[in-house]
Parts: C-alpha cells; structure tokens; sequence
C-alpha cells in the first residue's frame, strides 16, 4: 500500500478550495479554504505569520523524543552523546536512514514550510486586488519567499538531491510526480529567493514585529549560499559576490559581551540577524498569529533540553567533544559561555537565568544567524575567492578581540593572528576553527561547514575520529546526505538517495 507523501499535505487544502462545484458533494471543508480564507490583507498577513510558526516547529519540544536538536549537532566534531544513549547513534551517523523519525520529520517540516510559502505566493498572484495597502504585497512575497529559501539551503545541506518545489499543486498527481533535484538547484532556487527578499525586505521592523525577517537578513544568507554555491562549483563570481554581499550588511555589530549573544535578556540584539521567536508555551502556537479565524494562535516553545538535562532527562545528553574543548585556547571567555570545563557538559543557552524564573529556556530564542557568523563567513569568502588575506585576517580578529574582552576581566587570549600570513591553506584553517568554536552548538553551522569541506576533498572524514578518539565514528561517503522518508520515495517519483537502498 502506497500512503500520501507528508509533503503533499498542505496541497489537500487548495484541491479541495478548487475543487468544490455543483458537481461535487456540498460538504463544507473542517478549515479555511483558498477560496474563503485569502479574502483580506490581514488574511495574507496570517498566512505569512503560519510560514514564521512552521519554522519555530524545528525548535519545539514534540513529546516524546521528537525534538531535532541531536539531528542538528550530534553528526559533527563539536558534539557528542552519552555513550548510553541513543542519541550516541547519530554521533556514529546510525539511525539516520529512510526510516528514522527524526530525519522523516526535518524532511516534512521542510515541505510543509515550503508548501504553506508556496500557497501564499500563489493566491498573492490571483488575489492581490485585495489588498488595501500595496506595498504589503511585495513585502509579503519577501517574507515567504526569505523562508523558503532558508528551507531549500537547509535541505540541501542535508539531503542533497531533495525537490525544488517553487508553486502550490492543483492537484494529487502533480505532487506524487516530484522528482529529484540535481547539482546546486536546491541552492539556486535559494538565492533566487534570499535575492528577492534582500530587495523588498525592511532594514528593521517596529518592536512588535520584532524577529521578522529583515533585508540585513536576507542579505546575510545570500552571502552564505553564494560562498557555498561558488566552493562546490568552483566558480570564483559567486565567491566574489558573496564578499560583497558580506561587505553590504550595515546596521550589525559585535556585542560587547560574547555570552550575551544566548541571553533570554538579550534577545534581537545589534549582533542578531535573524533569530526564532520562542516563548514560554511549549504547544503547537504561533508567537506570531492573531488573525480571528485562522488556527494556532499563542506561543511557542523552544527545547534545550539535551544540554542541560531538564524538563525529560535529569542529566545533560549532549556534551562537547575533546576535539572542540581542546580547540579553545584555555584562558578563551567564550568557554564559560559554551561548555563547562569540568564535565564537558552544553551551556550554551542555558546558562543564564531565566527572567520569568520558569521552565528549561525554552523561551530562549534559537540564534539562527548572528553578525560574528557574517564576518567569518566574509573571510572564508576572500580566502575562497583569493583576495586580500590580510582582510580577511583582520575580520577574524574583530572576533578574537570581542572574545577576550568578554566577562568581567579582559584578557590576552584569545590572540589576533598575525596579519602577515601570506598562506591561503593557513588562514582558511584559522577561519574555520574560529568558526567552530565561536558557532559552537548553534544550530546547522559545523556540520554543514564539514560536508562542504568533504565535498571538494579539502577534509576527509571518512576516518575521522570527529572529536572524540575515544569513540571511533566508521563514516562513509554516501553519509554525507540523509536518506529520504521511505514513504515520500514509495508514493513519489523521488529517488533514495545513494546507499540507502
């Protein structure tokens, strides 16, 4: 038996919203439909705010085990599992095949995300006379189209070959018919849409829109796609334009304080591109949502659960590696605020109180980019590109200098490295081990910085002890993507990817 692929699912709505005639049963459809939904701006600003809650579901505790956080940080060098866990299995890349949850639930978030972006662009085309104000309508474009692009760089940073979906379906067979992509499409479609979205985006939003997408945003992901389009292709115009997209941002500096960057206190900060907006409520809400009449308003929560043990497991599961605690220099600030010394165990988000006083942070929002993260990937991209070493030199230590003058007390370590270095190999080494270690358990940056090294043999993991040589990870090649869900290939014409037939 063949069930629905769960990427579908959010096509069911604009079937039945096309489907209803004289000549179909007059049932009335238990949610709002295309046709009695998108009637009003305020309609479209409620769609938009229902692709915001679909991103905060990668964050959300889900019952059970359901949370995605060991999915994003187990894989790499930086994070390890209790050997008597069974989050160690993704540390040994096991469990990660066409069956396993937490793999077939990333893959249809994703799509959900992308279906519900792909729904409001597309009734934005056939409806926008009803809009009061006209410039809401290119601004409701960018917003959807900002998070769809985020999606299709995740899904290619995990899954590779995954479809590029562009527009909602008319119906079933069209959406069984989807195929693989190939290459850097899903990357092209990326930053076809961070372009738009740069172009039409706000540079800020008023205090109760906070966390909305922003053109600095955009602006700072196209850079990344771009700096990670031209290492795969070789193609040295995407490297430079990624500098200049870098060299574009305005309006971001470094905190003073490195650890404020993950205060609850701290939130949306001068540091923070683009961060999600969790709250207290741990339900299946939308911090976002007060449209009357459209589902899922309220809050919600985000888990950090696996770094300091509350709320489920009464002891901290994810730890750092002794790789990532011995690429720290010892007298570094940013270790009080990452890892504790004495048992390795995550601090990171959690290591603050509280201002409410309640719950295991999960209020505390998920840093998804920060202006540290800009000016390093600004430097790989000068080195990629073969410019100015010194430049780019210089950016990391803006890094190093806002680390050692965190806490209390400056210090000298971490030192600025010696501008003078005239060897690529050597500062594009100093770029990604300041990476790894100023990123550190923040979500999607070391593993897709480690793929992407493995791909154009800069690093081979197959081998690699991935920071930790007590613990041996048998890594193979066709690792370096996840399986696609079983049930999407069965009920598609998707193909596995390679190995996991």
């Amino acid at each position: 038996m063949k069930y629905l692929p769960r990427l579908i699912i959010l096509t069911i709505l604009f079937v039945i919203s096309n489907s209803c005639g004289e000549d179909t049963v007059d049932l009335l459809p238990p949610f709002p439909t295309d046709a009695a939904f998108y009637n009003t701006q305020e309609e479209f600003q409620g769609s938009v705010f229902g692709i915001y809650q679909k991103l905060q579901d990668f964050y959300r505790f889900n019952g059970g085990n359901n949370f995605l956080h060991d999915l994003y940080l187990a894989p790499d060098d930086n994070t390890k599992a209790s050997n008597n866990s069974a989050f160690a299995n993704y540390n040994q890349f096991l469990n990660l095949g066409a069956s396993e949850g937490e793999v077939r639930r990333f893959f249809t978030l994703a799509y959900e995300l992308i279906g519900r972006a792909n729904i409001t662009l597309d009734n934005i085309d056939v409806k926008s006379d009803v809009y009061e104000d006209e410039s809401l309508i290119n601004l409701h474009r960018a917003e959807s189209r900002f998070l769809r692009g985020l999606a299709f760089f995740r899904l290619w940073n995990y899954f590779g070959t995954a479809p590029v979906i562009t527009n909602g379906f008319s119906n079933i067979s069209e959406a069984t018919e989807v195929t693989n992509s190939t290459g850097v499409e899903l990357l092209d479609a990326a930053i076809e849409d961070f372009t738009f979205a740069k172009a039409e985006l706000p540079a800020s939003w008023p205090s109760e829109s906070m966390g909305r997408a922003t053109a600095g945003a955009a602006q700072g992901f196209l850079g990344k796609t771009l700096l990670f389009r031209g290492i795969i292709t070789q193609n040295n115009a995407d490297l430079t334009a990624a500098v200049t997209e870098f060299q574009g941002i305005s309006g971001y500096s470094l905190l003073d304080d490195f650890g404020d960057n993950f205060d609850e206190a701290m939130e949306n900060n001068s540091e923070s591109l683009f961060e999600v907006q969790l709250s207290e409520n741990v339900q299946e809400n939308n911090v976002w949502l007060s449209v009357e009449g459209f589902p899922g308003n309220g809050d919600t929560g985000g888990y950090y659960g696996l770094f300091d043990g509350t709320f489920r497991f009464g002891a901290p599961i994810l730890r750092a590696t002794p790789g990532l605690v011995g690429a720290f220099d010892t007298e570094d600030p940013r270790i009080v605020d990452t890892f504790d010394p004495a048992d390795s165990s995550i601090v990171k988000y959690v290591n603050r109180p509280s201002s409410s006083g309640a719950g295991p942070h999960l209020h505390n929002n998920s840093r998804v980019m920060r202006y540290a993260d800009v000016l390093l990937l600004q430097a790989w991209a000068i080195v990629e590109s073969g410019g100015n070493l010194s430049e780019a030199i210089g950016l990391v230590n803006q890094v190093r200098t806002r680390a050692r003058n965190s806490g209390e007390t400056p210090g000298a370590f971490p030192a600025d490295y010696p501008t003078t270095e005239s060897d690529p190999t050597v500062v594009r080494n100093w770029v990604l081990n300041e990476r790894r270690i100023e990123l550190a358990f923040e979500e999607m940056h070391r593993w897709f910085d480690l793929r992407l090294l493995h791909l154009t043999d800069r690093m081979d993991l197959t081998g690699y002890d991935f920071g930790d040589p007590g613990f041996f990870y048998d890594f193979q090649d066709y690792e370096i993507v996840f399986a696609f869900p079983d049930q999407e290939v069965e009920a598609t014409e998707l193909n596995q990817n390679p190995g996991y037939n």
